[in-house]
């Protein structure tokens, strides 16, 4: 019988990669619609939801510990990584 070896954690970081690419593809497809976005708070109107969409604007309730970061990160922000979020701990 061959030898099982242990799951670690590079299964889920896959996982996470693919479920980035499904979002990606979905929010493109939105933004090619010109989907109308949630009115950002303050705001009677909404406007047409792009990659420079701020998440604040679009939920309100989003929070990070930097909050000017927070206030500022974008759409475009999230879906290339470029900010520096922790959804999950992995422990091997």
């Amino acid at each position: 019988m061959p030898q099982l070896t242990p799951v670690h954690s590079y299964p889920v970081f896959v996982l996470l990669s693919v479920q980035l690419l499904f979002t990606a593809l979905a929010i493109g497809l939105m933004i090619q619609d010109k989907t109308p976005s949630r009115p950002a708070v303050g705001e009677r109107t909404s406007s047409i939801l792009d990659w420079s969409t701020r998440i604040k604007d679009i939920l309100p309730d989003f929070q990070m510990t930097d909050k000017t970061t927070e206030s500022e990160v974008t759409i475009e922000d999230l879906l290339s990584e470029s900010t520096v979020l922790s959804f999950m701990s992995v422990e091997d």
